[in-house]
């Protein structure tokens, strides 16, 4: 009986030092060709969150949203993928004593597209409108934003009131929450545009600026300043561009960012790291080896313990 309680006993204590693993992972892939004549609208947004970046719903992760409108010929291709993954590894499942951790928030995308305006007039159903056909008389309109709040970082572009558009864009924005690799916010564009509009921003924020914080007096915890949360405070990077006419723009555009953390670990003996054997012979004076330990050779030594 004693045998089989010291087994159980046992196989209770190897349970509890086993090793915990726990890995999410959520993936979107997508791939589009769209070609044709007529009236057109679309909306993508995607947010992948990272669940050990900035604290909050509206505070992590990365952010894309693209979005087009227009009547006339449209001939588009589109690849796109996103992943929101992390893992951590440790003795128990408890984040405080992991021994490792990761997460990742990315998006990524490439674009080609050719849109010419032309008014459009098409009967739709099998009543009124069969009769009275409806005409679509909508210039060009594109927009692609992507935004890093790992990072800090955004980047914008936007056609407007376009009469033809002809467009390469490729982007990635990644946050990946480990020691040796970057946040990255990128965007490559290349684009004609004909009678019509393009803006271009850029921001990127200052992480001083973001990482402020104060003590709550009811919970006693930190937290961030309400403008901490946006990129627009003190920013490091700031552009804003916009071209009317017939253009042809060329632009690649890169932010990167990372953190980089060194830990050094205290001597056994933080007051006299050296021991008693490394100081010198007027500090040994008047003090023994324990002061070592009680960290009284720290001290200042009074004038009548020098020598004369």
């Amino acid at each position: 009986m004693s045998i089989l309680v010291l087994l159980v006993f046992l196989v209770l204590i190897g349970m509890a030092a086993a090793d915990y693993t726990q890995t999410h992972n959520v993936t979107f892939n997508m791939e589009q060709s769209v070609n044709g004549d007529g009236y057109f609208v679309t909306y993508k947004t995607i947010r992948m969150p990272n669940s050990m970046g900035l604290p909050g719903e509206k505070n992590n992760g990365v952010e894309a949203k693209d979005y087009s409108h227009g009547s006339g010929s449209i001939d588009k291709s589109l690849l796109l993928s996103a992943e929101s993954s992390d893992r951590t590894e440790g003795g128990a499942e408890d984040a405080e004593s992991m021994d490792y951790q990761e997460g990742l928030s990315c998006i990524q995308m490439a674009e080609d597209a050719k849109l010419v305006y032309n008014p459009t007039s098409m009967g739709i159903g099998s009543g009124f409108y069969a009769l009275h056909p409806i005409t679509f008389n909508s210039l060009v309109k594109e927009e692609t934003w992507i935004k890093n709040r790992g990072g800090a970082s955004s980047m914008q572009n936007q056609i407007e009131y376009a009469h033809a558009l002809n467009k390469q864009l490729k982007f990635l924005v990644r946050d990946f929450i480990y020691e040796e690799d970057p946040s990255i916010t990128m965007m490559n564009i290349s684009q004609d545009i004909t009678n019509g509009k393009a803006h271009i921003g850029v921001l990127q924020g200052d992480p001083d600026a973001m990482e402020e914080s104060v003590m709550n007096a009811e919970t006693e915890e930190m937290e961030s300043l309400p403008l901490a949360k946006s990129a627009w405070r003190r920013p490091l990077v700031y552009v804003d561009e916009d071209y009317f006419g017939t253009m042809n723009i060329e632009k690649n555009m890169n932010l990167t960012s990372s953190v980089e953390e060194d830990s050094e670990t205290d001597e056994w003996l933080p007051c006299c790291s050296g021991g008693y054997e490394d100081m010198n012979a007027g500090d040994q004076r008047g003090h023994s080896a324990d002061g070592v330990f009680d960290c009284s050779c720290f001290r200042v030594l009074d004038k009548a313990q020098f020598p004369r």
